[in-house]
Parts: C-alpha cells; sequence; structure tokens
C-alpha cells in the first residue's frame, strides 16, 4: 500500500487533519480514529454523549484523528491503530494484502459532488470537453468520477482533468477560474458555496444521485468510508463494538436533529469551522449501516472499482470473511 492510496483521507476535509484531537478523560485502552472527515464527526458525538451522560455504554473510548495519512499507515502496520474509519476500498486492499481486517459498517453513502456554476451542466456527459478540478488521482473521489464515467459511456480522456494535490487546491482552483468545475467532499464543498456565491455556486452534479439512477435506485448510494477494524481488536473487544455500533446509530439521528452543537464538536475533532460542518450534515448522507446488513450494495460498489481496476482492491473481490457480522 503506497502514500498514495493513503492520502485521500486527509485530504476529504478543506483543512485537512492535521491535528490529532483526543477527548480528555479517564485513560482508556481502546482508541477509535478517524480521518479529518466529516464521518469521524460521529464518533466525536458518540464519545461527547457518553461524557454527557446520554450513552448507555459502560467502556470509555477515546477519539483521534490521525496526524497525516503515514501515520495512519504506520499505525496498522504496527498495530498501534487497530480501529479507524477508512475508505472502504482501502479497507478491501489491506485486507487483499495480508492485513487481518474487518469492516464493520458503513458511515457515509457518499460525500462528493460537482460543483460549478448553476445551470452549467446537467450530466457527466456535458464535462466532454470541459475542465474540472480533482484532488488526489487515482484515489477516492476520482475513482468514483472514472467509474462513473465508464459506466456512462463518457469519454473520461475527453475531460480536461487539472488533478491537485490536496482537495483545497481544488477548490482555489476553481475559484480563481483555472477549471470550470471542482469534484469535492464534504465540508469542502460547503465550503465553496459560501466561497463561491459571486460565481453562483451550486453542487451542479451529485455522484450518489448518479450512482442510484444508474441502478435504478436500488442502491442506497455509494458506500464511500466506513469502521475498519484488526481481527485481534474485534476478538478481544466483540462487546464493545455491539455498543458502539448502536451508540452511533444514536449519535446519527442525534446530529441530524442538533446540527449547530454537533457542529462545535466537530470543530474540536476535525479542525473544521462550525458554520462549514453545519451546512455541510445535511449533504453528507452520514449513515451507520452495518456491513453485513449492506452486503449487495458493497460487492456492487467493489465489483465496480474492480472492473475499473483490478489494482484498487489489491488485485481481488473482498474475501467472505472481510465484511464483520456482529
Amino acid at each position: 500500500m503506497n502514500r498514495r492510496q493513503f492520502i485521500q483521507f486527509a485530504g476529504a476535509a478543506a483543512f485537512g487533519s492535521q491535528f490529532p484531537f483526543a477527548w480528555a478523560d479517564t485513560p482508556s485502552p481502546i482508541t477509535i480514529y478517524g480521518p479529518g472527515a466529516l464521518p469521524s464527526l460521529l464518533l466525536g458525538v458518540a464519545r461527547h454523549r457518553q461524557q454527557q451522560g446520554l450513552s448507555a455504554m459502560q467502556q470509555t473510548f477515546n477519539v483521534e484523528t490521525w496526524r497525516t495519512p503515514d501515520v495512519l499507515r504506520a499505525g496498522l502496520a504496527n498495530g498501534s491503530i487497530q480501529a479507524s474509519i477508512v475508505p472502504s476500498y482501502v479497507a478491501v486492499n489491506l485486507s487483499n494484502r495480508g492485513l487481518d481486517v474487518k469492516l464493520v459498517n458503513i458511515m457515509t453513502w457518499g460525500l462528493v459532488d460537482i460543483i460549478g456554476s448553476a445551470d452549467s451542466i446537467s450530466s457527466l456527459k456535458d464535462l466532454e470537453g470541459r475542465s474540472i478540478a480533482v484532488p488526489l488521482r487515482n484515489d477516492m473521489p476520482d475513482l468514483v468520477l472514472q467509474a462513473l464515467c465508464k459506466l456512462q459511456g463518457v469519454d473520461f480522456k475527453k475531460i480536461a482533468i487539472n488533478y491537485t494535490a490536496t482537495p483545497a487546491e481544488a477548490l482555489t482552483y476553481w475559484l480563481n477560474d483555472r477549471a470550470e468545475f471542482a469534484l469535492l467532499n464534504e465540508p469542502l464543498t460547503s465550503v465553496a458555496m459560501m466561497k463561491g456565491k459571486s460565481k453562483s455556486a451550486a453542487r451542479v452534479l451529485n455522484l450518489r444521485e448518479i450512482w442510484r439512477n444508474l441502478h435504478d435506485g436500488k442502491s442506497q448510494g455509494l458506500p464511500q468510508a466506513g469502521l475498519l477494524v484488526t481481527h485481534a481488536f474485534y476478538e478481544q473487544n466483540q462487546e464493545f463494538l455491539r455498543h458502539l455500533q448502536t451508540e452511533l446509530q444514536s449519535s446519527l439521528q442525534w446530529t441530524l436533529t442538533n446540527s449547530a452543537e454537533a457542529s462545535k464538536i466537530g470543530n474540536k475533532l476535525l479542525d473544521i469551522p462550525s458554520p462549514a460542518i453545519k451546512a455541510a450534515i445535511p449533504h453528507a448522507n452520514l449513515t451507520v449501516a452495518a456491513a453485513a446488513e449492506i452486503r449487495e450494495d458493497l460487492m456492487l460498489f467493489f465489483n465496480t472499482l474492480y472492473n475499473l481496476n483490478p489494482q484498487i482492491l489489491g488485485n481481488s473481490m473482498p474475501k467472505e470473511n472481510f465484511i464483520l457480522k456482529l
């Protein structure tokens, strides 16, 4: 697994995940990690609810965001990170490369939008001959864009792709008219809506909606990221994981109905301004779907990525025991 395959995680948010965060509490042997992206907000809310006495969970836990993709890679390799939210395809890749890991759940059905001037395009086909800033070549969300173009018969080579090293740079390209469109994850998309008012900024295409339409609405969306655990962690913390899954579901509902307060929790955890988080929550398609209950959605997504390029998944579809049943 090279650095490029991990770099998407930290870049998923506008301001990255450059500062580690841990909730101050009695020391706990359990730490759950995540990127500086919106799905990690649910971990922070779950921990906050526990601190406030609103959770039935007995086992305390810490929440941290890793400093860089290299920290995540090293942590997974040396065992210091045993539970973390990661892009789903990376979880498969790690498993196929020999790391004994399991996918617990999916925590977003898709965070990806194409932004541009309102009413400028109505389909991916309209991108042919146009320019778009895309962060992190050959990583999510670039892989999703490539896959959808292939499924819709769009000639990807006819799109003028301006690849950038970070999502924030892709936004800058668009704001400075160096590209007509930009492919962004929430909450950076919401930041773009705030900063691009003079450009009539709009979410001109939503990739989750395109994916669902391609499959006649039978798919819930793009299972973009979820909680990964090592087999050893699962064996030692089965009861904790079952309770965490339940608490994350409660935290999701709380977040959706208390977005202002949730955004303040997210500001501390993700180092992203609260207004951007609050604006992003309705568009982030957050979920806490047990992996075992959405196997068909997962296999559909993984099969699409495998057909695009088998190396994305480590040259194999997921092993039968990769999807964890709590």
